[in-house]
C-alpha cells in the first residue's frame, strides 16, 4: 500500500512514537508499505520551526535528513502546475 505521510505523523514517528495510535505505527513499520512524503510537508515543518512553533529532537536539517533515512520514506517531488490558482 501506498501511505502519504502528514506533518504531524512524520514528527510522531519521528520523536514521539506513543502519540500514534497501534495500527498507524504498524502501517508504517510495515515495509510492504510505500511511505511517501510530500514537499510541502518538509516546508511545513521547516516554517513552524524557523517561526518556534516546533521544537525537533535535534536541529532541522540534521533531523530531516536523518527523519527521512530512518523512516525510508520517499519524498514526492513539487510540482509548479499543481499550485495554479483559479482566476
Amino acid at each position: 500500500m501506498r501511505l502519504l505521510v502528514d506533518a504531524h505523523t512524520f514528527i510522531w514517528a519521528v520523536d514521539d512514537p506513543s502519540k500514534l495510535g497501534p495500527q498507524a505505527l504498524t502501517a508504517l513499520q510495515d515495509p510492504s508499505n510505500d511511505l511517501l512524503l510530500s514537499a510541502g510537508t518538509i516546508w511545513q515543518i521547516a516554517i513552524k520551526v524557523g517561526l518556534g512553533k516546533l521544537s525537533l529532537s535535534m536541529p532541522y536539517r540534521q533531523w530531516m535528513n536523518q527523519a527521512i533515512t530512518d523512516m525510508g520514506v520517499t519524498v514526492l517531488p513539487h510540482h509548479r502546475g499543481i499550485c495554479r490558482c483559479a482566476g
